[in-house]
């Protein structure tokens, strides 16, 4: 069976906190991608030292402004047939894109999928207004963060 190609996007501004687990939950899949795009809004942060600090990750600085930007960014520069995406504060299972790269080898007439999230808090921080106990307690679906999508650019 073929290869399928794999570019995964992370977009960030500021988040020198997270990223690295972010980076290291895609680095460490049981499916690894072929590349690991970062595309940086402008951060005042030390986000481009620890981006570039990885030997298999392309940084890439935000031209424009804002998230679909950033995506847009990220997409343009894709080389992958399939590209998914990761927000920096967000870190991925082991097998996340084992799964859905078997979900598309068994599924050839789909273009996208998402998987289940779990939100979490970090210790000592309190939940927000506008979110509810339970939310962090379950599975929910995800979407765009989470996504997986035919790259039709390429």
């Amino acid at each position: 069976m073929r290869k399928i190609i794999i570019s995964v996007i992370i977009v960030v501004k500021n988040g020198e906190r997270y990223l690295s687990k972010a980076i290291e939950s895609v680095i460490n899949q049981t499916y690894p991608p072929d590349e690991i795009l970062v595309v940086n809004g402008d951060s005042t942060d030390s986000t481009a030292q620890i981006a570039k600090s990885y030997k298999n990750v392309r940084y890439l600085h935000q031209q424009g402004k804002g998230l679909a930007n950033a995506r847009n960014t990220g997409i343009d520069n894709a080389r992958g047939e399939l590209i998914a995406f990761l927000d920096h504060d967000d870190y991925w299972t082991l097998d996340k894109l084992e799964v859905q790269i078997n979900h598309f080898i068994n599924s050839p007439d789909i273009q996208y999928s998402y998987a289940n999230v779990k939100l979490f808090l970090e210790p000592g921080c309190e939940l927000r207004s506008g979110f509810r106990q339970q939310q962090f307690e379950e599975e929910q679906v995800g979407r765009t963060p989470g996504a997986f999508f035919e790259n039709e650019l390429r």
